[in-house]
């Protein structure tokens, strides 16, 4: 085989697997979201334009670092692929199982706060009031 080939296909997977992580990442925000609800719709397209401006800087250092700068088609699809493969393979049960985790860790810390409130509101009660002694 060509050595142009073997390091096109190289590239190919590598930017197969960062297809997937990027979309990983995409999901660790949809996690967020569904623990955290949102109550605006621009926070959400905050989000997303950040997340967006980082996958460009991301996509760029590949093509940077793995051919000089130049956007090759067979990256953008290794990407692309690489995206749709994870989506349809993991995605699901990763939100599923990833909030399902999150709110087991988050319980014990959401029961701490729950009895710091209660301690508070019971102890802003039992003080005087201006002037009461």
């Amino acid at each position: 085989m060509s050595g142009d080939i073997i390091w096109e296909s190289g590239t190919f997977l590598y930017a197969l697997w960062w297809g997937m992580v990027l979309a990983f990442q995409y999901d660790t925000i949809r996690i967020i979201r569904r623990i955290i609800r949102h109550r605006r719709v621009f926070m959400i397209a905050v989000e997303d334009v950040i997340y967006w401006i980082y996958v460009g800087i991301r996509i760029f250092i590949i093509c940077f670092y793995v051919n000089s700068g130049i956007i090759r088609s067979f990256i953008v699809v290794g990407l692309v692929c690489g995206a749709v493969l994870y989506l349809k393979a993991l995605s699901v049960y990763y939100i599923k199982y990833g909030v399902r985790l999150v709110g087991i860790l988050l319980k014990p810390l959401k029961m701490l706060v729950s009895v710091i409130r209660i301690v508070l509101q019971s102890l802003r009660k039992d003080r005087p009031k201006n002037g009461e002694i």
